[in-house]
């Protein structure tokens, strides 16, 4: 019988050996998605805050985002989702399109009055604290995450590092655009309202995600209300003239809007379902370093030390703070992998499942299968087992 046990132990090990080697196979993959993504969100930050400075962001709003809606839809129908998925959850799909639609007009306009990479630290920084407030507000839009207090801490890093940088373009030493229009200080509230508002809209797709909606059909809901809302306000502010928008121009944002908003949403995807959620974290908070450097490679706006600085800082507590977010599961060591299909390993462990949120409201099933037990010691001579 011991025999037969252990036997049963060491088919086991190799099974979960062969597991594993598929797993980090997997992770690199998903740590390669996770490198696109921060370059294809940084190159979409530059390119879309100099087309700013010459053409409306309410107008980029809606031709991007209705090629973002039709996209996600084909991919719907592709798969047999259905909008009537959608049908007990119609307050929940109209506070994700509103959230979207402050979000990312919010966000456009940002990038027009602030440098890109400001933007993106202060729209990437107060993502995590916006939810750690609406958590202890009692405001249940999904289930909360335990925060243990080496996160806490290093939250308060991000927070002072969002402080810092306000206070670098309050003072006019943030290299920010110097045309007539531009408002630094507004852009810069309008990037920690954009980052806020992204942060409920994720936790509202995450309520729809565990209410088993796919990733693909609330993607194909979310930005409907970007393009009414962006219409809208282009109509009420008298911003209809589309003389300047040529048959060449249309057809590059439209090749912008795939490659830099639709594609990084799937690879982002990708990287979230592959590879362990701090590496993902840890590649995603180098975003702003890349993007300073992207604009000072292109050289329009002035090159600010001070910015630099507080990117740097912003970026090594969020590293921290994705390294203390798994610490507390170190001691279990949890073995995550995508989560394909129903897997039973009866012979290595126990086998779990939750969701988590990714960029742009993406989320997937991440599994991880806990240390198989320790084989039985053996029993001493002439002694039965209990």
């Amino acid at each position: 019988m011991g025999a037969r046990c252990y036997k049963g132990y060491i088919e086991g090990a190799n099974e979960e050996e062969a597991l594993m080697d598929q797993t980090r196979s997997r992770e690199r993959l998903g740590i390669l998605c996770a490198g696109m993504f921060v370059v294809m969100a940084s190159m979409r930050d530059v390119y879309f805050a100099a087309m700013f400075q010459g053409y409306s962001p309410l107008h980029v709003a809606v031709i991007a985002f209705t090629l973002c809606t039709v996209v996600f839809l084909g991919v719907a129908l592709i798969r047999r989702q259905s909008l009537y998925e959608l049908r007990p959850w119609l307050w929940e799909v109209v506070g994700i399109n509103v959230t979207s639609a402050i979000g990312w007009i919010a966000y456009f306009y940002a990038l027009r009055n602030l440098g890109p990479s400001l933007a993106q630290m202060l729209w990437a920084g107060i993502g995590p604290l916006s939810v750690m407030a609406i958590e202890a507000s009692g405001i249940g839009l999904a289930k909360p995450a335990a925060v243990g207090p080496a996160e806490r801490l290093c939250h308060l890093g991000i927070l002072g590092a969002l402080v810092l940088g306000t206070l670098v373009v309050a003072a006019g030493l943030s290299g920010a655009p110097t045309t007539a229009q531009a408002r630094p200080m507004l852009g810069a509230l309008l990037a920690l309202l954009s980052g806020a508002s992204i942060s409920i809209n994720v936790l509202l797709c995450k309520r729809l995600n565990e209410r088993r909606v796919g990733p693909a059909m609330i993607l194909t809901v979310r930005f409907v209300g970007v393009v009414i809302v962006a219409a809208v306000l282009a109509v009420v502010f008298g911003d209809t003239v589309i003389g300047g928008w040529s048959p060449g121009t249309l057809g590059i944002v439209a090749a912008a809007a795939i490659l830099l908003l639709v594609a990084p949403i799937y690879v982002n995807q990708m990287g979230i379902a592959l590879a362990p959620a701090m590496t993902v974290r840890g590649v995603m908070a180098l975003g702003p370093v890349l993007v300073f450097l992207l604009q000072l490679y292109e050289g329009r706006l002035r090159t600010s030390g001070y910015s630099l600085a507080v990117i740097v800082l912003y970026s090594i507590f969020a590293i921290l703070a994705a390294v203390a977010r798994q610490w507390p599961g170190c001691s279990v060591r949890l073995r995550r992998f995508a989560w394909r299909s129903a897997i039973t390993l009866p012979l290595t462990g126990r086998v779990g499942e939750r969701s988590e949120p990714g960029w742009g409201g993406v989320l997937v099933r991440v599994g991880y299968v806990a240390e198989p037990p320790s084989p039985p010691l053996p029993l001493p001579a002439g002694q039965a087992p209990r």
